[in-house]
């Protein structure tokens, strides 16, 4: 059973690898430098959801930045399923949630 897991991880991560070649097929790459491509692959290897919103900076100079939509278009163009939610107790940006199915 755990064989099976990994293979389709492996399988997955190789998928989320190949979108990020630009050919004829993928006229539009992911960088692997961008937070969406990092988020979605550390989800795929450790099985924990996603939280694509957080506090950066400090002070007067603090705000939010928010992959919510980057990590669903990466999920989409991979054909995972996955779950948009929000435990903020308002509501807030930073409570959003995405699980894998």
């Amino acid at each position: 059973f755990p064989v099976t897991i990994m293979n389709n991880t492996i399988n997955t991560i190789d998928a989320l690898n190949a979108l990020t070649i630009r050919n004829e097929a993928n006229k539009f790459p992911i960088s692997k430098s961008s937070q969406a491509y990092k988020m979605v692959k550390a989800a795929l290897e450790t099985g924990k959801p996603i939280r694509p919103c957080y506090a950066q900076g400090s002070g007067k100079f603090s705000g939010n930045a928010d992959h919510t939509s980057a990590v669903c278009i990466v999920l989409n163009r991979l054909g995972i399923a996955y779950e948009l939610s929000n435990d903020a107790p308002r509501g807030g940006k930073q409570g959003n949630l995405i699980t894998i199915k």
